[in-house]
C-alpha cells in the first residue's frame, strides 16, 4: 500500500480482518465512499516521497539497494528477478499506452492462463 495519512478510527472503518493486503488496497476507494470519508490525493512526489521497496512480496533491487544503503531493517524476503522486473516494465509500458480493447484482450488471454488481477476485486467484497 503506498504512504498516505489516515486517521485512526477512519483506518479502521476500511479495514476488514485477515484480508489480503492487495485486495484490501484496491477496495480502499469503495469503501471510503460507503463511509463517507473525505479523501484526497496529491499526486506530486515532491510533497510526500517514498521508496517503493516491495512489489508482489518481494523486495525491488533499487528498493533493497536503498534500505542497505541507509541500515535500515532487511528481511530475509526473497528479492524479484531480472526477468520479473522486466515484466512489470512490459506491462505498466502496456498498460499506460496500449488502447483499452486491446489490453482487455491481453487481459483475458492471461486470467484463462491463471493470472490473478488484484484490481478485478476493487467492487467485491
Amino acid at each position: 500500500m503506498y504512504p498516505g495519512i489516515w486517521k485512526v478510527d477512519s483506518l479502521k472503518k476500511v479495514l476488514v480482518p485477515d484480508e489480503d493486503i492487495w485486495k484490501t488496497e484496491v477496495r480502499l476507494t469503495k469503501r471510503s465512499r460507503e463511509n463517507e470519508l473525505f479523501c484526497f490525493a496529491y499526486l506530486k512526489e515532491n510533497v510526500f516521497p517514498f521508496e517503493d521497496i516491495v512489489r508482489k512480496g518481494k523486495y525491488l533491487r533499487r528498493g533493497l539497494k536503498f534500505i542497505k544503503k541507509n541500515k535500515l531493517y532487511v528481511s530475509d524476503r526473497k528479492v524479484r528477478t531480472y526477468k520479473e522486473d522486466f515484466k512489470l516494465f512490459v506491462q505498466t509500458m502496456a498498460s499506460d499506452y496500449l488502447p483499452k480493447g486491446i489490453a482487455n484482450r491481453i487481459k483475458k488471454w492471461q486470467e484463462k492462463k491463471g493470472k490473478v488481477f488484484y484490481s478485478d476485486f476493487e467492487n467485491s467484497d
